[in-house]
């Protein structure tokens, strides 16, 4: 079973806005006094985009599906003999 990919919302590439850095707190260091290198001390991360790395960058990701567990067999029993193969009227 095919499925839109959550994190890139099935555009396949991965958006990163640009703000306050989130990794630093906006302070342009972390917390043990190194300059953080995703803002390089500028307190603004830069925005990005990049292939999805959770669908590879194509949108859509393949599941099992919930019935089967991908075996592409299902069974059920008859509703009108509750799977006995014998009819009984009540």
């Amino acid at each position: 079973m095919v499925v839109s990919c959550r994190k890139c919302s099935g555009s396949g590439t991965y958006v990163q806005k640009a703000g306050p850095c989130t990794r630093c707190g906006a302070t342009g260091v972390l917390a043990d006094g190194h300059k953080c290198p995703r803002c390089k001390g500028h307190k603004v991360q830069l925005a990005f985009s990049t292939p999805c790395a959770k669908c590879a960058g194509t949108g859509s990701l393949s599941v099992a599906c919930k019935r089967c567990g991908g075996s592409l067999k299902y069974e059920a029993p008859c509703v009108t003999c509750n799977g006995t193969g014998r009819y009984h009227r009540k």
